[in-house]
């Protein structure tokens, strides 16, 4: 597969920034984009490659995450963007550094939680999986007097899941639900010297503040999937959802449940197994339930647009699961074609309140990416219009690959890993 991982955390994005769009209500949606910081002034110590999303707190402010960067040697801050005099200050909480303890190279979006301490995966670091780089940790950033403090809630060592690229949900009871890509029990997957097929896994608080993680689900490369590289959606009743990407052309991926049994296990469920053509190929990103209960979510390859790459064939889609009786039954809302309406799909959907779907494109014509919308119309179609555009250059952004999420007006806010002011 080419994962969102495929962008190395490793690897140094020389342009970055982060954009907001500002939607008009009307017949025909417009859109005006402003940039709100650029990454990337010499030395980098601000943060560079920004793959994830962003969170707001009670405030207004923004937090976020740079897959490299930082004052550490380049591996990665959580950073914080403050509205300030018209414009928005950057501030970085924390630096991440190479095969630390502390963890190295966070690629996900942040949860928040209602006191406002910020939680979040590492790719690397910590002391699993053999010493050297690490394979990840679970981190917690908590404000103070006197600044951030990070604590490390949890460190992977393989069997129990391995790389975490994705984000982190809450429960009710305030327990924590993620994903890793890699690791778990299984012996068909074999990434470096770490075997398994990828794992949802839960962090529990204990009374004396320590977290214990408990693996719900190990994939086994089989009809239930492989790759789980998307952050979970959790419904109303504790039920969780996700994607498995697959690891090859031919391993199309899936949408999964995970419901909690009276006994306490966990019970995955594939509701819907891509095929790799028109239906769609390789979903990489978290879905998104309307009050229905049907799931939309965007596969990165597929689609019956004529595109190519890496042995995928497609442009990608934005697809609906809905339920009839017993049975998840697909449709392609969108089947991305190459052009100004963008192809490549790497991010989940956000509705906005008319029932409005939002989502981005890694790439356009122009090999840049889009933010789009879809409007549902008559007779159960959906319309897609491209918001913007992005231009790759020093005054725009490109590539992005992190989720949106929209204030109360309606206003949307990303990230883009290229672009920006600073070469």
């Amino acid at each position: 597969m080419r994962p969102r991982i495929v962008a190395s955390p490793l690897r140094v994005a020389v342009f970055v920034l982060l954009f907001t769009i500002g939607t008009i209500t009307g017949s025909r949606a417009a859109a005006t984009e402003k940039v709100l910081f650029s990454f990337g002034s010499f030395p980098g110590d601000d943060g560079q490659n920004p793959e994830g999303g962003l969170v707001f707190d009670k405030a207004g402010n923004l937090y976020g995450t740079t897959a490299a960067g930082g004052d550490k040697g380049s591996f990665g801050t959580v950073y914080e963007l403050s509205p300030s005099d018209g414009g928005w200050t950057e501030t970085v909480l924390y630096s991440f550094c190479t095969g630390c303890a502390n963890g190295s190279s966070p690629i996900g979006s942040l949860a928040i939680d209602a006191e406002g301490n910020l939680y979040g995966t590492t790719y690397a670091g910590g002391s699993g999986c053999g010493g050297g780089g690490g394979c990840g940790t679970v981190f917690e950033l908590s404000p103070g007097a006197e600044g951030w403090t990070e604590t490390v809630l949890y460190t992977f060592s393989g069997s129990d899941g391995a790389y975490p690229v994705a984000g982190l949900v809450f429960d009710k009871a305030g327990n924590l639900y993620g994903t890793t890509p890699y690791g778990g029990t299984s012996k068909n997957c074999t990434f470096g010297s770490t075997t398994g097929c990828g794992v949802v896994f839960e962090l529990i608080k204990n009374p004396n503040g320590d977290w214990t993680e408990t693996v719900l689900y190990s994939f086994k490369h089989g009809k239930d999937g492989d790759t789980p590289s998307a952050r979970l959606t959790l419904d109303g009743t504790g039920q969780l959802y996700g994607t498995t990407a697959g690891n090859a052309s031919n391993d199309p991926g899936t949408v999964f449940k995970l419901v909690q049994t009276k006994t306490g296990n966990w019970a995955e469920t594939v509701l819907y197994r891509f095929a790799g053509a028109p239906d769609g190929n390789s979903p990489e990103a978290d879905v998104v339930l309307d009050s229905a209960g049907s799931i939309y979510g965007t596969t990165r390859y597929g689609g019956t647009g004529n595109c190519s790459a890496y042995g995928y064939s497609g442009c990608g889609t934005v697809f609906k699961l809905q339920l009839s009786g017993t049975t998840w039954s697909e449709s392609v809302l969108h089947s991305f074609t190459v052009g100004k309406n963008g192809e490549d799909p790497a991010t989940g959907l956000v509705f906005n309140a008319k029932g409005d779907l939002y989502g981005t494109t890694v790439e356009d014509e122009d090999n840049c990416g889009t933010v789009f919308q879809l409007t549902p119309t008559s007779g159960g179609k959906w319309n897609l219009e491209s918001l913007h555009q992005f231009e790759c250059s020093l005054s725009d952004g490109g590539s992005p690959l992190g989720d949106l999420i929209l204030d109360k007006e309606g206003n949307i806010y990303g990230t883009t890993q290229e672009g920006g002011a600073y070469t």
